[in-house]
């Protein structure tokens, strides 16, 4: 796809990239983009309706969950890290790893803050990671 959003025209050319059947997910929800072609997404398994996360790599879709947690939001942190959030908690693996970590300092009442208005929303994963990050560190008490 060419150059900034802002030069797509309806003749711009356009690749599906959807999810093959054998890995059994549906209703895609929340997509972020990432840097070359990257989308973290939760999505629905088909078998179980069960939330979880889907990332797809610009090539491959991979999937995995957050012990039964009901996701409600998935990204990747610029350290490549996966992050979720459920209602009123905050995850994190890194890139490779197997076990997804809860933060502990997390305080639900900042995710209604940021989403609480449009322009918040679209920035709302970045700021999000870099939350979870400074709680990772300790920066946050």
């Amino acid at each position: 796809m060419p150059g900034p959003l802002r030069n797509l025209k309806p003749d711009s050319e356009w690749q599906e990239f959807v999810p093959p059947d054998r890995i059994g997910i549906h209703n895609l929800q929340e997509p972020h983009e990432e840097e070359e072609r990257n989308v973290t997404t939760v999505a629905e398994t088909s078998a179980t309706h069960q939330k979880i996360i889907a990332h797809f790599d610009g090539q491959l879709w991979t999937t995995n969950s957050v012990r039964a947690e009901r996701i409600r939001n998935a990204w990747r942190g610029p350290d490549k890290s996966f992050w979720a959030a459920t209602i009123d908690a905050l995850y994190t693996r890194d890139e490779g790893g197997e076990k997804w970590l809860k933060m502990k300092k997390f305080q639900p009442a900042n995710i209604s803050i940021w989403r609480s208005s449009p322009a918040a929303h679209s920035g709302w994963p970045l700021r999000m990671a870099c939350f979870a990050m400074r709680a990772r560190s300790g920066g946050i008490r």
